[in-house]
């Protein structure tokens, strides 16, 4: 009865991803908007991921289908414009907490902003796929303040190690 309201799968996908996401944009904006550090913001961005981490691993099929259906699509394709529009939020919310962070003096001044925060997406779609094939290692609370140790050292080059709740 699905396609009674949608073509195909493929058209499916192209509403459905775009709305699952929608509730985690609020939750990051409320964080990004806060008056937290860049450090803080992106400590907390990666707890609000972390937190999800679970649902991804309930939904992991449905997950890896979204983008093995985008993948077989052109470059031009309804579903693959939605996961780069996705990417695009994220390179412009993540790198604009990074150059305020550098601004700052928080953050190194030789990184890149927008490198950063791809790489920081990079890691989190990583861990999420390895969390829902369960490979690689146990994404515990221990594995999210390893990530954060390391993201956070990366950023700061160990001059702000103030942090200590990593």
């Amino acid at each position: 009865s699905l396609y009674n309201y949608f073509k195909s799968k493929r058209e499916l996908f192209t509403q459905l991803f775009p709305q699952t996401l929608a509730t985690q944009r609020v939750q990051a904006e409320q964080i990004m908007n806060s008056e937290l550090s860049a450090t803080g913001k992106i400590e907390q961005l990666l707890d609000d991921w972390f937190s999800r981490l679970g649902r991804y691993k309930r939904i992991g099929g449905l997950v890896l289908e979204f983008w093995a259906t985008a993948a077989r699509q052109e470059r031009e394709g309804e579903l693959a414009i939605a996961f780069r529009k996705i990417y695009d939020y994220w390179d412009e919310h993540i790198s604009r907490i990074i150059a305020k962070g550098i601004d700052d003096g928080e953050f190194r001044e030789d990184i890149d902003p927008h490198i950063a925060a791809a790489l920081i997406v990079a890691l989190a779609d990583g861990v999420t796929h390895q969390a829902i094939l369960h490979i690689g290692a146990e994404s515990d609370v221990q594995f999210l303040a390893a990530l954060k140790r390391s993201i956070i050292f990366g950023l700061t080059g160990g001059k702000n190690e103030k942090h200590s709740q990593l």
